[in-house]
């Protein structure tokens, strides 16, 4: 697959695998919310009955309240998001979808790529990243601009081959992440609220 140039509306359709894929994105978005919720099930039992969940910084003459479970999502979801796109080029929504995430050259993504991407997931999500997308003419995200990453349809790239090692790193990092967070949960929730 030759390099996709961003800025020629005339190679997309030659050039480019399947990108109309907006209604399975925003799908396997959905999902990978649900799966993600699920997830931090634990964590909020435990940061919504605190008191001290939320602090006000007192900044100029502005208020600002942070949250330690918005912090505790956060960097949770970006870890998750991350993890997932550098060792198998999509999410668990992905895959249900049949989407991966490839770089500009049709090839899996790097780990900076990956990470470029997914960093801007905080500001990306929703509504603006909609609007990015049906902007761009390669329906790309303010993420996938800066990574130079596209959303396809995985049916209209090669496969790619993921070196067992790479599989299995991918894999314990994951289960690593899930047991974490589920163990921290439920050792946080005892110390909040012993038996």
């Amino acid at each position: 697959m030759s390099a996709i140039n961003s800025n020629s509306a005339s190679d997309l359709t030659q050039n480019v695998p399947d990108i109309h894929v907006i209604g399975k994105r925003l799908i396997a978005f959905l999902i990978d919310t649900a799966v993600l919720s699920s997830m931090a099930q634990p964590a909020q039992a435990f940061f919504s009955s605190s008191a001290s969940a939320t602090k006000y910084i007192f900044i100029g003459r502005f208020f600002i309240s942070f949250s330690f479970f918005s912090l505790y999502t956060t960097l949770f979801s970006l870890t998750f998001f991350f993890l997932q796109e550098a060792f198998f080029g999509r999410t668990i929504g992905k895959k249900l979808m049949g989407l991966r995430v490839v770089n500009l050259e049709g090839r899996h993504l790097s780990w900076q790529e990956a990470l470029k991407r997914n960093l801007l997931r905080i500001v990306d999500n929703w509504l603006i990243g909609l609007i990015a997308i049906s902007y761009s003419p390669l329906n790309q995200r303010l993420g996938d601009r800066l990574a130079h990453t596209l959303v396809v349809s995985a049916d209209s790239v090669p496969p790619h081959d993921y070196a067992p090692k790479q599989r299995e790193r991918g894999i314990m990092l994951l289960t690593v992440l899930f047991f974490l967070e589920i163990v921290g949960g439920m050792v946080v929730t005892y110390i909040k609220y012993p038996w």
